[in-house]
């Protein structure tokens, strides 16, 4: 008896401890101004294994697994931002900067990787995995995924509402118009929009 309290006791301190930390990542997000900018770096510092300094996090970000996320120096993550590595990995080197609402997924397997001086837009989706859908008996949902790495080059900007699919490479210093869906390469210096998006004209050097 008294071990099924004890049990009991600790089941639900650890319900109690979670709840908590629930509501205190809550208050924070929704912490305005540089206090609350301040106050976000220094809670990440403890979810983030690899979370360099002079970040700035905005209100509502969430994050899954950020013990399988990297972030540079002096990266920026607008409000509503949404990270998940569960399956897979998630590196952002220095100086990039993400709008709102961006949504970085590598929850199946596969890794998402975002070199220096990259400028994403809002509303943006990288996703390293798709749903296998081979067979018209089994549900879609049933058939499970298939994944591959997403890369951006340096120097990337990415407009408003560009969808990444798994297995792109964004070479560096390449511009997506908004409103793309990026399914193949695109090279080096590149205009790219579209949907499939294609290249449209090449940046002079």
């Amino acid at each position: 008896m008294y071990d099924n309290l004890k049990a009991l006791s600790i089941a639900m301190l650890i319900v109690i401890l979670d709840e908590f930390r629930i509501y205190f990542e809550i208050f924070l997000q929704c912490l305005p101004g540089k206090s609350g900018y301040l106050f976000r770096r220094i809670f990440t510092t403890f979810i983030f294994s690899e979370i360099s300094k002079n970040v700035s996090i905005g209100r509502n970000v969430q994050i899954e697994k950020g013990s399988s996320i990297k972030i540079g120096s002096k990266c920026t993550l607008g409000d509503n931002c949404y990270l998940n590595s569960v399956g897979g990995r998630i590196e952002i080197e220095d100086d990039v900067s993400f709008n709102r609402n961006v949504h970085i997924n590598a929850s199946v397997g596969g890794k998402i990787k975002i070199n220096k001086y990259c400028l994403i837009g809002p509303n943006v989706v990288f996703r390293t995995a798709n749903h296998v859908f081979e067979s018209t008996r089994i549900p879609i949902r049933n058939q499970g995924h298939n994944f591959f790495d997403i890369t951006l080059f340096e120097d990337v900007w990415l407009g408003a509402n560009v969808v990444i699919l798994p297995g792109v490479e964004i070479g560096k210093g390449s511009i997506i118009a908004a409103g793309s869906v990026v399914t193949k390469n695109i090279p080096e210096f590149s205009i790219a929009g579209g949907v499939p998006a294609i290249v449209l004209k090449k940046r002079k050097k």
